[in-house]
């Protein structure tokens, strides 16, 4: 849910740079800092049941998030999509036509 979270912010920050040098009211400080302590509550909650295996692919999908993405076409054309498209857009989705075992 906090990685949606993330995703929303980083779209709404990139669709305010475009119509004002502003930030947004939903970006403020202030919001970021309940944000930030609903996280920390909840991440010390959860890290009790976690498995280090999925801790630590969690600390990957992080790091990658943090990066973001970028998609390059076979012609060669690069787009970078930033902060604002994760991990999960790699994930390539099998066609209408495999067949599962």
């Amino acid at each position: 849910m906090s990685d949606r979270i993330r995703q929303l912010e980083d779209a709404l920050a990139i669709l305010q740079s475009t119509v004002s040098k502003e930030p947004h009211p939903l970006l403020d400080c202030e919001l970021f800092k309940i944000k930030l302590s609903m996280e920390l509550h909840s991440a010390v909650e959860g890290d009790e049941h976690e498995s280090p295996d999925h801790q630590e692919r969690t600390e990957e999908s992080q790091y990658i998030d943090v990066f973001g993405t970028l998609a390059i076409r076979d012609d060669g054309a690069a787009t970078f999509y930033g902060r604002s498209a994760g991990s999960e857009s790699l994930i390539v989705v099998p066609s209408s036509h495999s067949h599962y075992a």
